[in-house]
């Protein structure tokens, strides 16, 4: 049994909260579907509280979700992911090296990680720092730090929408 059928009251579903923040997922741009996975339980407490509650979370959804996307550089950490994802759509290995992905994305055409460091290409340091609140990290080799894709895929998968 489920812990939100154990809560309800009698006759009570939570489909509303569901159809209430499904209402806001059109607004939302690419990276944020994480952000609905993390919304969903406030909205669903809401819904069972009162329709005042179900208001205020909409209006701090809206505040804190979707009117922050307009302030969001323009190199975030969620288009580092999209560009590696399409960096590496051609890579069949299970690990790259840290030194080669960089690469990648400095080449890419269309990005800012050539002159992302104030004109300057992304560094190493920078690559790692904007990676690691997505759970990925290098890890250290013999001959060289290495991404495993494995770990790529899954923050993928998570934050990002699917490849059309």
């Amino acid at each position: 049994m489920r812990l939100g059928t154990c809560l309800l009251p009698e006759g009570l579903t939570l489909q509303g909260a569901h159809h209430k923040l499904a209402g806001f997922c059109s607004a939302l741009v690419a990276g944020y579907y994480a952000a609905v996975d993390n919304w969903l339980p406030l909205f669903q407490i809401a819904q069972i509280a009162s329709s005042q509650w179900s208001d205020s979370a909409a209006a701090a959804f809206r505040a804190i979700e979707l009117e922050r996307s307009a302030n969001v550089p323009v190199a975030s950490g969620t288009e580092l992911l999209m560009d590696i994802r399409q960096s590496l759509i051609d890579f069949i290995d299970a690990e790259i090296r840290a030194s080669d992905l960089l690469i990648r994305l400095i080449n890419m055409q269309d990005s800012d990680w050539q002159q992302f460091n104030y004109g300057k290409p992304i560094t190493h340091k920078k690559l790692n720092k904007m990676l690691r609140p997505y759970g990925i990290q290098p890890k250290k080799r013999r001959e060289a730090n290495v991404f495993l894709l494995d770990n790529l895929q899954d923050a993928f998968n998570r934050y990002l929408p699917p490849l059309s």
